[in-house]
């Protein structure tokens, strides 16, 4: 994936003198500017991780899944107006759990999202289902922390924020075998993107301003990766906020990169709703975490750290960009474009305007030209094809 870039050319007019450099748009500093309490508590975090634990194997149409469906919504009502999306698929019935924070707030939209289903086989022990602790359980826990504390804030937020949990996401097929003979990867919440307009009502899918996918956020030693159907500048935010928070290790300067990673965020990106995934490199089997779809997948190998970590970044990212500074918050203005993932801002069209200042000043003849790519869409996967590759998707 190529960032938007500027190439700027400079003569002299005294001789053949030239320069040539090339900059990048950079995201501006965001912690420091909000002076409202970080209220994220890793206690109730953790203790929703052992909470869905405790109901059993998540499986799509079994029990333990209907009865985790059935917590997220008693947790829920007390901050947000729950609802929830039903849907058939391979003749199972699956459930799709949204709790809308500021439900009247209708033309900003931001959906917090992730799956709570786990995998039905292991690739250790493949007659024996995944626990999923980090692998479903710690995203869910996180929002359900998120849910509590942004509600603290309602007044003050200038968005509806949905958390959403979705079924059926990891039951699809990989080089080690299939999660439910005939299931696809994240198929709970592609039936949730494509109902998004009828969920809607006479609110347009323009109004949903960002979709954030929290997958695997909370075992030992986290680190996030970056992917190429996440929008670049709204996922380098989120960097920037980490990083601000002093969480360096686990916003690393080099991330690894997913190309064509399939997981719920893809199908919002799709529809050009910008889409973050903070997610981790799942595949590197010598990493601290490297449980996944694994027996291993428990609550002895989640870390309270890394559940802080995801949770004050996520809430900060808020203060910073959804509350006026005449309220505590950061008062800044989100500017990803809303179709493609390039992170021209602003900012960059003000620095190319001194930058020309400047240069008519010395006498200097400056040109620019705008490069512009987007980002590479993954190959998305119809019902019923099972080639993905290793590192396709979580």
């Amino acid at each position: 994936m190529r960032k938007t870039g500027f190439l700027i050319v400079v003569l002299l007019s005294s001789g053949m003198l030239g320069a040539i450099c090339t900059m990048t748009s950079q995201v501006p500093a965001v912690r420091g500017d909000s002076s409202l309490p970080l209220l994220f508590d890793v206690n109730n975090a953790y203790q929703a991780v052992a909470d869905q634990l405790n109901f059993g194997y998540r499986i799509p149409g079994y029990n333990a899944s209907r009865n985790c469906a059935n917590y997220f919504k008693t947790q829920l009502v007390p901050y947000t107006k729950v609802t929830d999306y039903n849907v058939t698929l391979h003749g199972v019935l699956c459930q799709d759990v949204v709790g809308m924070l500021n439900p009247l707030d209708d033309q900003n939209i931001v959906i917090l999202a992730a799956h709570y289903d786990s995998r039905a086989t292991t690739n250790d022990v493949p007659s024996q289902p995944c626990p999923g602790a980090n692998n479903g359980g710690s995203g869910c826990a996180v929002l359900l922390e998120l849910a509590r504390d942004l509600y603290q804030i309602r007044d003050k937020l200038n968005t509806q924020i949905w958390f959403v949990f979705f079924d059926a996401e990891d039951q699809g097929q990989d080089q080690y075998g299939v999660g439910l003979a005939g299931w696809n990867w994240a198929e709970g919440s592609q039936a949730f993107a494509n109902n998004l307009p009828t969920f809607l009502g006479s609110v347009p899918v323009s109004a949903v301003k960002l979709m954030v996918l929290l997958d695997m956020v909370g075992g030992i030693s986290l680190q996030f990766t970056k992917d190429s159907s996440s929008n670049s500048k709204a996922e380098n935010i989120f960097y920037q906020v980490g990083q601000n928070l002093g969480y360096t290790a686990a916003f690393p300067p080099n991330p690894y990169y997913f190309d064509g990673l399939l997981d719920d965020h893809v199908w919002f990106a799709q529809m050009g709703i910008p889409s973050v995934d903070l997610i981790i490199d799942f595949t590197d089997s010598s990493a601290p975490w490297h449980f996944h779809h694994t027996t291993g997948d428990t609550l002895a190998e989640i870390s309270v750290d890394s559940l802080a970590t995801t949770g004050r970044t996520v809430e900060s990212f808020f203060h910073e960009y959804y509350v006026n500074a005449t309220e505590g918050g950061g008062g800044m203005t989100p500017t990803w474009d809303q179709s493609t993932g390039n992170p021209f801002t602003e900012s960059s069209a003000t620095l190319i305007s001194l930058l020309i200042g400047a240069c008519g000043a010395a006498g200097i003849i400056l040109t620019y030209k705008v490069v512009i790519s987007s980002p590479k869409k993954p190959e998305i996967l119809n019902e019923g094809e099972n080639n993905l590759t290793e590192g396709s998707r979580p």
